[in-house]
């Protein structure tokens, strides 16, 4: 009878044996085969590690050890970090009252990262609810995971019960994000800290409602098309030097109107420094009222944003181009197709509205509308792509509102 081991020693040593195999000879469809089948065989692989720890037998060993806990013993022999050992440890406790996920990454239909969302959203759940509605919605989740990633999943995970039981899902889901809200009201946090050097850092906790509106706030400010405009060279927006740009364009450039009358950058930070500098004849360094020097450059860009010296630097012109203006979707439309498509719409991209463009279905130059109908979301890659001679478009099999690029 084979054991465990023999089981395990079997296929690190088939893998083993292909480790200098030439995968240049193999033809593409092969090789994307191949990734599809290695994916499956890492959740197969997670489900059996997984089973393997939560035995009781390992249970004991760790205990004979002496160490503090299963998950810290096991951490410390597969040099994992301990945090992640911890993780997967729970997951492992988890699957044995799921035994739907559990059996579904046995077969490698669902893997861990989306296993532990799965676990997550059932367990949620209401207590009363009606004997087999939990297994149900773990079905159903199960069989979303063909399709969702694990970030996709958990927003299903949160409204499973229309599915499953759409007539207390709007009450569960009230008292669900109201306590949610109610915790993350008690949670915000902002520590920042000086370096010596002109530099500030810092971490920060607030809603997610108003880190949704940062981060859109943020890809605006760092959008190729932003930067190419305020005549900045061009930086990755998902890198943190552009984020980081962008925040710090966000705070400058936030409505001293706005702010309460104690504040705002320019009300509130004073800077001192001599006419000369201000007008630019001199490029003394100035000096913040908190003690740290800035260059003269920077402190005439405060002053100018604060509107104090508008005629010396002036503002960029804001006039829109009309004459284009029946080419391009308006805001509303903008909005209407983000709130719709969600993401770049190109099969496998999941780059946020904010970083898409709107595309024309119907060329407008061949005589297409503008409308939201037959417009769709495409980040600047694919949009680039789409418009690429050498690539063809056609509808995904799978998705109503996915295209595939396909190289002619």
């Amino acid at each position: 009878m084979s054991t465990i081991n023999d089981l395990v020693s079997g296929m690190r040593a088939q893998v083993a044996a292909h480790a200098e195999d030439r995968l240049w000879s193999a033809s593409g469809d092969e090789l994307v085969d191949a990734l599809d089948g290695i994916s499956a065989l890492r959740a197969q692989l997670a489900e059996l590690e997984l089973r393997v720890l939560a035995t009781t037998q390992v249970e004991d060993r760790a205990a004979a050890a002496g160490a503090t806990s299963t998950s810290v013993w096991w951490a410390y022999r597969t040099r994992q970090t301990r945090p992640d050992g911890r993780r997967r440890s729970v997951l492992a406790g988890d699957l044995d009252a799921h035994e739907t996920t559990r059996s579904a990454m046995a077969r490698g239909e669902v893997a861990e990262d989306q296993a532990r969302v799965i676990v997550s959203a059932v367990d949620a759940l209401p207590d009363d609810l009606e004997p087999g509605l939990a297994e149900r919605a773990e079905k159903e989740l199960v069989h979303y995971a063909g399709e969702f990633d694990a970030i996709g999943l958990r927003r299903l995970g949160r409204t499973i019960l229309e599915v499953v039981a759409p007539e207390i899902a709007e009450e569960h889901l009230r008292r669900q994000l109201e306590a949610e809200e109610r915790a993350a009201a008690q949670d915000h946090r902002f520590t920042m800290t000086r370096d010596g050097h002109g530099r500030c850092y810092g971490r920060f906790t607030i809603p997610e409602a108003e880190g949704a509106m940062l981060e859109r706030a943020l890809l605006a400010l760092s959008s190729p098309v932003h930067r190419r405009h305020e005549g900045l060279e061009p930086v990755a927006v998902s890198t943190p030097r552009g984020r980081g740009e962008a925040f710090a364009a966000y705070v400058s450039h936030y409505p001293e109107q706005e702010l309460p009358a104690s504040g705002g950058l320019a009300a509130t930070v004073v800077v001192t420094m001599t006419m000369g500098d201000l007008l630019g004849d001199t490029e003394t360094p100035a000096w913040l009222d908190t003690g740290e020097p800035i260059t003269a450059a920077t402190a005439r860009r405060m002053a100018c944003e604060a509107a104090v010296v508008p005629a010396v630097l002036g503002k960029d012109s804001e006039v829109l181009d009309l004459g284009r203006q029946a080419r391009f979707h308006t805001k509303a439309q903008r909005l209407a197709i983000a709130l719709r498509d969600q993401c770049c719409t190109a099969e496998g991209c999941d780059r946020p509205p904010g970083m898409c463009h709107v595309h024309h279905d119907d060329r407008w130059h061949l005589g297409g509308h503008t409308s939201v109908d037959r417009g769709r979301l495409l980040c600047a890659r694919h949009h680039t792509l789409v418009h690429d001679r050498r690539y063809h478009v056609e509808r995904s099999p799978d998705h109503p509102r996915r295209i595939r690029i396909l190289r002619t």
